[in-house]
């Protein structure tokens, strides 16, 4: 009952006119403020009668109190003159302070008094309704439910000014995992506001709920705020770019492909090669698999890319063939670049019984790229024949006589490059050869590049009655 009656009185100090000796007394200003809030009124004073009045102007001595609601209360003058019928308005700033009780009316006054008039004494009085920081505006939001990738998403959000006086650089946030914004505007007194976004959505933002948040913060206090939901549609764009490079003896297939969309996405390449083909083929990576056809399988993330190629190779089958071919060609010159000995035998007599003496003629022949020192021909006959003393231009250095055979060694000081040697010798049977016999190889030793070479001729098989046969 007491608050009632308080709040009574004071309704009826703010009913912002006031007549004593003829003075009107108005103010405007707001009526709803926030806590700690500065509040603005501008009071205007009227001399309704016919002589001039001098008025001295103060504050509520109770304000300035500890236990006082009020910070300050400042009069932009402390004295007015009017003349008859005249009017004058001046400034009067209130702040209340920061930590009152919201939702609750505080009310204060100013004093006028006559330094001419001790019975002149009015008070003018202000009432100011505290709203809570969540009751200075009112905020909702209108946005889609979907949007696609690389679209824009246009929203709009309305701001509502409950209080009766003007809201100076209010912050509005607004945020989200795709986009953000700030800015400073300014709320006229119970105005209503709408302000409207656009923010273009990333070609490869992930599809799924997202949600926005919209704050309002006015005095460091965050007044307001909001939350809404949007989805971002799934969008699968992949295109590929084939390739086919021709070099020598090679020959790659490749594709790259490429994922415009938002989202993961499984993909596969498939290349025909033929049997031949898949057996000099190599790959950038392994294949899902290998059959008819080779198949690839993998996994494009967004934004992004996967390159698959196979080349095949001839190459190494071409390396093969060069190798084998000089190889071969290499055996052949070794071959036929090298020291030769050949075996012929010559037939000088025979009667009815058989073969009695035999010619043998020993070619040898150098067909290396230099010259042969120091060369050791190395004959071995057997035990049925003996050499004669009749040798050619060349007698042996060595005859050895064993259990086996005769053991005949020649030796040759020189053979010069291209250079052929013919050593020869005759030979009679103990006993008369009837058929066939076989003469076993000649040998001839030398050194190259300081190693012991050793070159063997044909083996002789010789018939009697027929003709000659050699077997290598």
């Amino acid at each position: 009952m007491k608050r009632a009656v308080i709040f009574l009185v004071m309704l009826i100090l703010a009913i912002g006119l006031v007549s004593a000796a003829d003075l009107e007394i108005k103010h405007t200003g707001p009526s709803y403020v926030q806590a700690g809030a500065e509040a603005n009124f501008t009071v205007t004073v009227k001399n309704l009668g016919y002589r001039e009045e001098t008025l001295n102007i103060r504050q509520d001595p109770l304000s300035s109190l500890p236990s006082s609601r009020f910070d300050y209360i400042l009069l932009e003058t402390t004295k007015l003159v009017l003349g008859s019928n005249e009017e004058k308005s001046f400034n009067v700033r209130i702040k209340l302070k920061k930590t009152i009780p919201t939702d609750e009316n505080y009310g204060t006054h100013i004093l006028f008094t006559s330094p001419f008039d001790e019975n002149l004494r009015l008070q003018h009085g202000f009432i100011l309704r505290v709203v809570p920081p969540e009751d200075i505006l009112d905020l909702s939001v209108s946005i889609p439910d979907r949007v696609g990738p690389g679209k824009d998403l246009e929203f709009e959000i309305v701001m509502e000014n409950n209080l009766n006086t003007q809201l100076n650089d209010v912050r509005v946030i607004v945020s989200s995992e795709l986009f953000n914004d700030e800015k400073d505007i300014r709320l006229f007194a119970l105005q209503e506001r709408n302000e409207k976004y656009v923010f273009q959505i990333e070609t490869f933002a992930e599809p799924k709920d997202y949600e926005l948040n919209i704050r309002v913060i006015y005095n460091s206090e965050i007044i307001d705020r909001a939350t809404a939901k949007f989805s971002v549609l799934k969008n699968a764009d992949v295109k590929e770019i084939k390739h086919e490079t021709t070099g020598f003896l090679t020959k790659t297939y490749s594709v790259v492909k490429t994922n415009y969309g938002n989202s993961a996405v499984e993909e596969s390449y498939k290349l025909d090669l033929s049997r031949f083909q898949k057996w000099f083929v190599s790959y950038s990576e392994d294949p899902y698999e290998v059959n008819e056809e080779v198949v690839w399988r993998f996994v494009i993330d967004p934004d992004s890319s996967h390159k698959v190629s196979a080349t095949v190779s001839y190459r190494p089958l071409a390396l093969a063939l060069l190798v084998i071919i000089v190889f071969g060609f290499l055996a052949y010159f070794w071959m036929t670049k090298n020291l030769t000995i050949k075996k012929q035998i010559l037939k000088v007599s025979e009667n009815k019984d058989g073969i009695s003496e035999l010619k043998i003629l020993l070619h040898i022949k150098n067909k290396t790229a230099r010259t042969l020192r120091h060369l050791a021909v190395v004959e071995t006959l057997p035990k049925i024949i003996e050499p004669t003393n009749n040798f050619g231009t060349l007698s042996p250095k060595k005859v050895q006589k064993g259990d086996k055979g005769v053991r005949m060694m020649w030796v040759v000081p020189e053979l010069v490059r291209g250079e052929e040697r013919i050593i020869s010798y005759k030979v009679k049977s103990k006993i008369n050869i009837v058929g066939a016999f076989l003469l076993p190889t000649a040998k001839v030793r030398y050194k190259r590049a300081g190693k012991l070479v050793t070159v063997e001729s044909n083996q002789v098989r010789f018939v009697v009655g027929g003709s000659e046969k050699n077997n290598q």
